[in-house]
């Protein structure tokens, strides 16, 4: 049986990496909040979505930090999927105006 207080490894995907880096680089040149989505694949393979806010601080003049949370929004992303197919179904169905979706996988 796993142990609940054992870590989870995260992993990032390669694009994933880019898009993180570029994000802690825009966070300190600005030092204001920013915000980006980015999936994680912990180590048995589950991939989790995130929406991450980073901000930058200098803290008593001496270093520059960044302070991030990371909300867990696998379940939105999830019914917005199912959403989104819904909508197609029916668009085909009844012949409404439908525009096919482009996903960028990242």
């Amino acid at each position: 049986m796993e142990n609940a207080r054992q870590p989870k490894l995260l992993m990032c995907a390669a694009a994933g990496r880019e898009i993180f880096a570029s994000h802690l680089e825009m966070i300190l040149k600005r030092q204001v909040m920013l915000g980006c989505e980015i999936r994680l694949t912990r180590n048995d393979g589950m991939v989790l979505h995130g929406q991450l806010q980073s901000i930058g601080v200098t803290i008593e003049n001496k270093a520059d930090y960044i302070l991030s949370s990371i909300v867990d929004v696998t379940v939105h992303k999830q019914l917005e999927e199912k959403l989104q197919n819904a909508h197609d179904q029916l668009a085909l169905q009844t012949g409404l105006p439908y525009k096919p979706r482009v996903i960028f996988n990242v």
